[in-house]
């Protein structure tokens, strides 16, 4: 009769723990790509739209703060941010002059950078 070898035990024994051990890995990796989004070490704070907040920049140092603009200043506090925000909401003739999307980039732009 057959008689199984006494070195082969050793050997199933470790690779049925290195199956285990693979499976367990396999299995947090998946759990933690479908739903460990919220886990990445981020603030939970939505990510920068850099392409609004691009253009909304342009606007605002092209029509808002500059030479013959509603504000000419190097730095604005925040204060003056907020009220130059509502006197932009208000003004007839940026409404005029800017199209809706550069509208809506200025403001984006202006929430973004002064925190209001």
């Amino acid at each position: 009769m057959y008689a199984p070898s006494k070195h082969l035990t050793p050997i199933v024994k470790r690779s049925s723990t290195f199956l285990l051990l693979l499976l367990t890995l396999g299995l947090s990796s998946i759990a933690l790509a479908s739903g460990g989004s919220h886990y990445s070490g981020s603030s939970g704070k939505p990510k920068l739209d850099s392409v609004r907040y691009a253009l909304g920049k342009q606007v605002y140092k092209n029509h808002i703060n500059c030479d013959n603009c509603l504000i000419n200043q190097s730095k604005v506090s925040k204060p003056e941010a907020l009220s130059l925000y509502k006197q932009i909401k208000k003004n007839k003739n940026l409404k005029q002059s800017l199209s809706k999307k550069e509208r809506k980039a200025l403001k984006y732009y202006m929430r973004e950078r002064f925190k209001l």
